[in-house]
């Protein structure tokens, strides 16, 4: 899959299904993950006391090449799992979905 694909193919994925992806973090290492997308953080969505809602949707994400998705695995360090995290489109290394896997190529 090119690069420049993975937007559409990222969309045609019913919300709440699970895949998983690879992706080089900030820091260089590579991640694997099991995710969501088109998720939202319901804890986190609005500003404390302000009523509003804080950060960008996951289209609007998507738009400025940023893919926001809920990590199933992560292990939260307090018996519980699962975090909202996000990946520059730019680092995904591949993606697996309905038991295929693209490589993602520039």
């Amino acid at each position: 899959m090119k690069r420049s694909e993975i937007v559409t193919f990222v969309r045609s994925i019913p919300n709440g299904q699970f895949i998983h992806i690879q992706f080089i973090k900030a820091d260089g290492t590579l991640r694997d993950a099991t995710v969501q997308f088109g998720v939202q953080n319901p804890s986190n969505v609005t500003a404390p006391g302000k009523g509003v809602r804080k950060g960008v949707s996951f289209s609007e994400a998507v738009d400025m090449g940023v893919l926001k998705f809920y990590e199933a695995n992560k292990d939260n360090g307090n018996g519980t799992h699962g975090a909202y995290r996000s990946a520059k489109i730019a680092n995904i290394v591949s993606i697996t979905a309905n038991g295929k896997t693209y490589r993602i190529e520039d």
